[in-house]
């Protein structure tokens, strides 16, 4: 009965810790996320006077935020959620859209590329920066609790 009860035990725990590490890797903001003023002090290694062929080795000599700001289809879009998904595995090491360096060798593999090519890049970019952006969370949750302590202390 025992040998049962610390196996369940065990078995809860690895479920338990195997969630939390998969959760802590599906994460991606998207660049309306990345562009706003307030999220500056989210970018990790990168600033946003950075120039995108600087920073990627191809591209467009424009800055990351100004790829952010971008509108439009095509290798404006594909160059935009690039930056995104810099910013994003800069930020987490196990990104979905994989370390910094494999986000920079998909872009310039995609740049300048067929329009296939370049759109379908694009999706999977899209697709990673896309899940929950939880940058912010910790802040908001120290904020609210410094809020409840002066309500109470009141």
């Amino acid at each position: 009965m025992k040998k049962t009860i610390l196996t369940v035990g065990l078995a809860i725990f690895l479920v338990t810790a195997f969630t939390a590490i998969s959760s802590a890797c599906d994460f991606g903001c998207t660049p309306g996320y990345w562009k706003q003023a307030q999220h500056f002090g989210n970018w990790d290694g990168y600033s946003t006077d950075d120039f995108v062929d600087v920073i990627f080795g191809c591209g467009p000599h424009i800055t990351l935020l100004e790829a952010l700001q971008a509108g439009g289809g095509g290798e404006d879009a594909l160059t935009r959620h690039a930056v995104a998904s810099l910013l994003n595995a800069a930020e987490r090491p196990c990104f979905d859209g994989g370390p910094e360096g494999a986000v920079i060798a998909a872009y310039c593999a995609a740049y300048g590329s067929s329009t296939c090519a370049v759109e379908h890049q694009k999706n999977l970019f899209e697709t990673d920066n896309e899940q929950d952006c939880d940058l912010g969370r910790a802040e908001l949750q120290e904020l609210s609790h410094k809020l409840y302590l002066i309500r109470v202390r009141k």
